[in-house]
């Protein structure tokens, strides 16, 4: 799933190979196309909204209107399905595919502008830092690798803990989190590749990390059931927020840092949280389970969350504010 930077509309997709195209201010499917007969597993919008990239299951990148969900072109076709990002300026799109290979494109110029072998398997993160001046890649082997976008020469790299089963770069790409598949985390200075933190986190797996917006706060999310919430420059544990008894896969804070979502494998599909004052303030019921991606719009308004199964949930996500201005009304009423 992936909203459009201007909030209103988002892309889902289902394992038919279905592309539905929402209007996230009413909650409702503008348009449906079935021209994608291989399910589609990654979207990313333009900086400007007008495009829309999708990488399906067999490796094949689409340009899609995303005002009429009707592909424009075939772009290219890469080594399976991968994981992939576009810089701010709209320009770059990178994928790194199952095969291991990392291509870049042109966008506007539909072109190739240069490919690499990264290793055997997709990669665990790709990102563009800043301004997209560098692009960031944790590849299969868990090897960081940077390389400048104005001559691709790549920069020294450097390897993290193969366990890490999560990944996320802070805002400023300073800092890189991992998490790991015995419970701890790991705080990493991306420019020295050094250890700054490593903690134990939890108890099983973490299967989520993300940071606030203003790069101050990190939550992780694991299979022991807990959400926690850390200062990532000490590595000091702030909040346990116990909201299941089942495991967490997901967490995402809301574009402003005052909400965090977070998705598990129960019927409570995804909790929402108000961080100011550590309070969960609503219980999101879905059909199905393992509610692995959580996503807030670019506004904050409206919360989407996927299943396993390809099942789409989307959401008004309330405030606390909201919600106790409602509360107030049905005790007055009452």
């Amino acid at each position: 799933m992936a909203f459009s930077p201007d909030g209103k509309r988002l892309v889902s997709s289902s394992k038919d190979g279905e592309v539905k195209i929402w209007d996230a201010t009413v909650n409702h499917s503008d348009q449906t196309s079935r021209d994608a007969p291989v399910p589609v597993f990654k979207f990313a919008f333009s900086p400007d909204s007008k495009d829309l990239v999708t990488l399906n299951r067999d490796g094949v990148v689409a340009l899609w209107d995303p005002v009429n969900a009707r592909q424009r072109e075939t772009i290219s076709t890469v080594g399976g399905d991968g994981e992939m990002a576009i810089s701010l300026d709209g320009r770059l799109l990178a994928i790194g595919d199952q095969a291991g290979a990392l291509r870049i494109w042109d966008l506007p110029a539909r072109r190739d502008i240069t490919n690499f072998v990264l290793c055997t398997g997709r990669p665990l993160y790709v990102d563009f830092v800043g301004e997209g001046k560098e692009l960031f890649i944790v590849d299969f082997e868990r090897k960081i690798r940077f390389w400048e976008t104005d001559s691709w020469r790549e920069k020294p790299s450097w390897k993290i803990d193969q366990r890490a089963n999560t990944a996320c770069l802070s805002p400023n790409g300073n800092l890189l989190a991992s998490g790991h598949t015995d419970g701890m985390v790991t705080i990493w200075e991306v420019a020295t590749g050094r250890q700054l933190k490593r903690f134990d986190g939890h108890r099983r797996m973490v299967t989520g990390v993300a940071f606030s917006p203003d790069g101050k706060l990190m939550a992780t999310g694991s299979e022991d059931g807990l959400t926690k919430l850390w200062d990532p420059e000490t590595g000091q544990e702030l909040t346990a927020l116990r909201g299941t008894l089942l495991s967490v896969h997901s967490v995402t804070f809301s574009s402003d840092g005052q909400r965090l979502a977070t998705g598990s494998n129960s019927k409570e599909a995804v909790k929402l949280w108000d961080l100011p004052t550590r309070q969960e303030v609503a219980n999101l019921e879905g059909r199905g389970s393992f509610f692995y991606r959580t996503g807030f719009s670019p506004d904050g308004n409206v919360l989407v969350s996927v299943n396993i199964d390809g099942l789409f949930h989307i959401w008004h996500a309330p405030s606390l504010a909201e919600i106790e201005a409602v509360e107030r009304a049905n005790a007055k009423s009452n």
